[in-house]
């Protein structure tokens, strides 16, 4: 494991994990109720990002900012899942799980950084 983070707690927890090989980065982020994929991006040096998300979800704008983060500091391709899940989520839900994603994408990225500098 390259880096780590997990945010909040319940309906409301964001865990993400990234994975280093020899040429790019993997990474999930996943949380909610019920964590699973529902989106899958590989975004490679120089080329239009493929970015899958399974009908009807929308995960792949939770990962988006982190992978594009992730490609601009390394300049390696970078692949993720993302599925983020609450019942009946209510606007106020959304928030949470948001402000919970922004913070676990900032943790991750310090972490990256720092070892990355090395």
């Amino acid at each position: 494991m390259y880096a780590t983070a997990v945010v909040g707690d319940g309906k409301y927890r964001i865990e993400v994990n990234v994975f280093s090989t020899d040429n790019g980065l993997i990474f999930h982020m996943l949380g909610g109720e019920k964590p699973h994929v529902g989106a899958v991006l590989l975004y490679s040096p120089g080329q239009t990002p493929t970015i899958n998300p399974l009908p009807e979800h929308k995960d792949h704008l939770i990962a988006q900012p982190l992978a594009e983060m992730l490609i601009e500091l390394t300049g390696q391709p970078v692949a993720a899942v993302a599925g983020v899940h609450v019942d009946n989520a209510t606007p106020g839900d959304l928030e949470e799980l948001k402000k919970n994603t922004r913070i676990a994408t900032d943790l991750i990225m310090e972490q990256i950084k720092r070892d990355f500098a090395k």
